[in-house]
C-alpha cells in the first residue's frame, strides 16, 4: 500500500508530540526577517493533513497547500469544512437559497478572486487554503509566490540527488524575485542514532503501530516498514502496511544541488532554533533565496 493511504487516519494522532506552534512560529519569523511579506503568498510542499499550512494562514499568508496523498488532503480539506462550517454557523447567510452563501467544500481548491470588490465572497475573503493534489517533484502553480516551504522531513522522500535537483529547480522558478524557500530535513545523525535498525510500537486507544526501521548507513536509505492495526466500525481491527523510504542527504550535497537548481543558500540552523546546523544536528532548517533568471518573467 502507497505512504499516507491508511497511515492518514492516524496522522494526526500519531505526531501529537510534534511543537507545530513553535514551527510555524520560527518558520514565520524566518520569512519575515529574509522579505517576505506579510499577507504574502505562501506555497508548502508536502502539506499533508495541513497543519503547518492553517497556522501560516493564521499568520496572515495567503497559503497554497501542496501533496501528493489525497488521503491525507481528504483530512485537509475535512478539517477546513469544519472551520468553516463553524464560521458560518453565526451568520445570516448560512442559507444556500441566498445568493450570497458560499458552501464551505466547494470553494475549497477554487482560483483566488480577480475583483477586489468581490472579497467576502472570495476564497482568501475568510483565509481558505487551496489545496492541490500534486507530485512534488513536478508541481505546477498559477504564478509565482513569495515563499515555499516544507516541513516534516518531506524533501527526505525524494530518493535521487536529480530528484530534489528537479524539485529545486521547480521551487526557484515558482519564487518571487529573491523569493525564500524555507525547508526541514533529516539528517544521517538521526537516522543513524536515534532510528537505526530499531522497531517501535506505538500503541492507542483505536490503533496499534509498528514502525520497523531499516538504514544503510553506506547510501543513506531509510526504511520504515509500518505495520497499522486500525479499529473498524464493526469494533475489529484490520491490518494495513505500509512501506516509507527516506533517503539522507549531507548539507553539503544539499547546498551544491540548491546551486546547480540557481538558488542561492542563506543560512541552516539546528533544527527550528536560532543556533547554527552542525553535525549533530538531527534536523536541519535551511533557507535559501530564488536566483535570478533571464528567461523568466517577473510581474
Amino acid at each position: 500500500m502507497k505512504p499516507y493511504s491508511s497511515f492518514s487516519r492516524i496522522y494526526d494522532l500519531c505526531m501529537d508530540n510534534v511543537p507545530y506552534d513553535e514551527w510555524a512560529a520560527r518558520i514565520t519569523a524566518l520569512l519575515r526577517a529574509n522579505g517576505v511579506p506579510d499577507g504574502g503568498i505562501v506555497a508548502e510542499l508536502g502539506c499533508g493533513t495541513g497543519k503547518i499550512s492553517r497556522r501560516l494562514r493564521d499568520a496572515g499568508y495567503d497559503v497554497i497547500g501542496i501533496d501528493a496523498s489525497e488521503e491525507m488532503l481528504m483530512v485537509a480539506q475535512e478539517k477546513e469544512y469544519e472551520r468553516l462550517a463553524d464560521l458560518y454557523d453565526d451568520t445570516d447567510d448560512d442559507d444556500p437559497e441566498n445568493e450570497s452563501f458560499i458552501d464551505p467544500v466547494s470553494n475549497i481548491g477554487c482560483d483566488p478572486c480577480s475583483d477586489p470588490d468581490d472579497a467576502p465572497e472570495c476564497e482568501s475573503a475568510d483565509g481558505r487554503i487551496t489545496f492541490l493534489c500534486q507530485d512534488i517533484r513536478s508541481f505546477e502553480l498559477y504564478g509565482t509566490t513569495a515563499a515555499i516551504v516544507s516541513v516534516c522531513d518531506t524533501l527526505n522522500y525524494l530518493l535521487t540527488k536529480e530528484d530534489l535537483r528537479k524539485t529545486f529547480s521547480l521551487v526557484n522558478n515558482y519564487l518571487d524575485r529573491e523569493g525564500v524557500f524555507c525547508f526541514d530535513m533529516k539528517t544521517r545523525s538521526y537516522y543513524e542514532k536515534v532510528l537505526g535498525n530499531r522497531v517501535r510500537v506505538e500503541d492507542y486507544e483505536d490503533a496499534t503501530l509498528i514502525w520497523d526501521n531499516a538504514y544503510d548507513a553506506k547510501s543513506g536509505r531509510n526504511e520504515y516498514r509500518l505495520t497499522m492495526f486500525l479499529k473498524d466500525e464493526s469494533e475489529l481491527y484490520t491490518r494495513q502496511d505500509e512501506l516509507h523510504v527516506q533517503m539522507a542527504y549531507d548539507l553539503d550535497e544539499i547546498r551544491e544541488l540548491l546551486a546547480e537548481s540557481g538558488m542561492t543558500f542563506v543560512a541552516a540552523y539546528d533544527a527550528y532554533t536560532e543556533r547554527p546546523a552542525t553535525e549533530a544536528s538531527e534536523r536541519i532548517v535551511i533557507i535559501a533565496k530564488e536566483g535570478f533568471q533571464e528567461q523568466k518573467y517577473y510581474g
